[in-house]
């Protein structure tokens, strides 16, 4: 860095420190004091953090990697939007800090404290806890995805909407009052043989065998009386009591219609969602009913808001777990506007091949010419996993494209059955791209929802002859 630049700077206050913004890689950051600075975005690689102070500072976005944090000092500290993965934390004084939309990935926390803390939408996966507490803290629609709780205490906390997925717990205290607003929670209490207690009256703990023998029936008795649906018809899913479910989701859905509640909406249509008990088409009528209490500028301006923060994930929630795989290519053209017959030649050739029938059932399949000069080609499928790789392997094969950059993928299309009409197809087009004279390059791919262990190293995405090495965990 030019060091004039940097006086005249600071004569006219700037105050952000170089080693602040030093992408920090295998080295030992030790009593350094950031109190009330600015280090937003840092990435630290291969780090240990230990005896720094980062009481009221701002760390949002930054990216920590096999790092270390050891006794620092996190008093109101902005650690939003941030990365922790491959990380282990140590402390002596309690955490109080905003860690919302933060992501841990496998992740260790030992005998850590969190005290008044905000974590929501914070997602935690293969995550390790153990000893210490989270207390007086929120963590709404946070994400806990195969973590182990060791000797922890949760039962002073609100976990209303908190999401956990195959969870292990030993010797963990869960609050009494928390379980029937949580995603996940009574399925795994009502399987479990992990010591968990549940926290009672008079500092006293109940088993989870007499939660659910006198506890839960008493609950329900008492969101029923104080039409609390949301509660009611989380304890009636997990207790596989579909029918009263339904009642109850439709009483709740119709409640938050009344009172425009798209907050409670989101949670509503995750619980159905979750259930798997209703068809697409429910799914598609919750949607629309949804969509048509759009303000469409007549509501007011918060109500737009709330609309517009939660429909994305109301969506989401309706469809991601039920979709279908889907594969999305970009095909671009050589073909101008005034070509008129080439293009019809060329949309035809592609409907065709993604319509055929390869021997896994038929596509449902999009089409979208842009407008760009020469003319693009976005084309959307959805179908079977072994349809959709077999269907791009032919467009890679009809466009030209054979080298060793996908080899991997035709490899796995050439083991798959297909039909005799499906090659025939592939080998006629093949010859009437060499006779047309219009150039086809493949600008992307992206295959998502797929969930057969068959296609776990297939690259979902390539774009610009750069394939990423993302691999399918579950749903893309």
């Amino acid at each position: 860095m030019n060091k004039e630049v940097l006086k005249q700077l600071k004569k006219y206050g700037y105050g952000r420190k170089d080693s602040m913004i030093i992408n920090h890689s295998n080295r030992i950051v030790d009593s350094a004091d950031y109190t009330a600075n600015n280090i937003n975005h840092q990435i630290c690689e291969y780090a240990t953090i230990q005896n720094c102070i980062f009481d009221f500072t701002s760390v949002t976005g930054s990216l920590y990697r096999n790092c270390t944090f050891e006794n620092n000092s996190m008093k109101e500290t902005d650690f939003e939007f941030c990365e922790f993965t491959n990380c282990s934390f140590f402390a002596k004084k309690p955490i109080n800090s905003s860690f919302n939309n933060s992501n841990f990935i496998n992740t260790r926390f030992y005998n850590i404290e969190f005290d008044s803390c905000t974590l929501t939408n914070a997602y935690f996966e293969n995550c390790y806890f153990r000893g210490g507490g989270i207390h007086c803290s929120t963590l709404e629609n946070a994400v806990f995805k195969s973590c182990h709780f060791e000797e922890m205490n949760l039962s002073v906390l609100n976990m209303d909407y908190v999401q956990l997925d195959e969870p292990h717990m030993t010797e963990v205290i869960l609050a009494m009052s928390q379980i029937p607003f949580i995603f996940g929670c009574l399925e795994y209490l009502l399987k479990t043989t992990d010591s968990v207690k549940i926290s009672g009256a008079k500092n006293k703990y109940i088993s989870i065998t007499e939660y659910k023998s006198k506890v839960i029936p008493l609950l329900m008795q008492h969101f029923k009386d104080t039409e609390q649906y949301f509660p009611l018809s989380n304890l009636q899913l997990a207790l596989m009591d579909y029918d009263s479910a339904k009642e109850s989701l439709k009483k709740g859905i119709s409640i938050s219609v009344e009172t425009r509640d798209f907050r409670m909406l989101k949670y509503y249509c995750q619980l159905i969602a979750k259930t798997r008990y209703f068809k697409a088409d429910t799914l598609h009528m919750f949607y629309r009913n949804i969509c048509k209490m759009s303000p469409q500028g007549e509501g007011s301006y918060n109500e737009q808001r709330n609309f517009t923060r939660h429909i994305a994930e109301i969506k989401a929630a309706l469809f991601d777990q039920n979709s279908s795989p889907h594969l999305s290519t970009t095909i671009k053209t050589d073909i101008t506007s005034q070509k008129i017959g080439l293009l019809s030649r060329i949309l035809e050739m592609f409907f065709t091949i993604s319509k055929t029938d390869a021997g896994y059932g038929a596509n449902q399949v999009d089409m979208l010419v842009s407008e760009n000069s020469p003319l693009m080609l976005e084309l959307n499928v959805h179908g079977s996993e072994r349809a959709l790789v077999v269907l791009l392997s032919s467009l890679l094969k009809i466009v030209g494209i054979t080298g060793t950059t996908h080899q991997h993928l035709l490899t796995i299309a050439e083991n798959l059955p297909v039909t005799v009409y499906m090659n025939e197809l592939v080998e006629q087009y093949i010859e009437q791209m060499k006779e047309i004279p219009v150039a086809l390059f493949l600008s992307e791919y992206c295959l998502n929802n797929f969930k057969e262990t068959a296609f776990c190293n297939l690259p979902c995405y390539y774009y610009s002859n750069q394939i990423s090495t993302s691999k399918y965990i579950g749903t893309i």
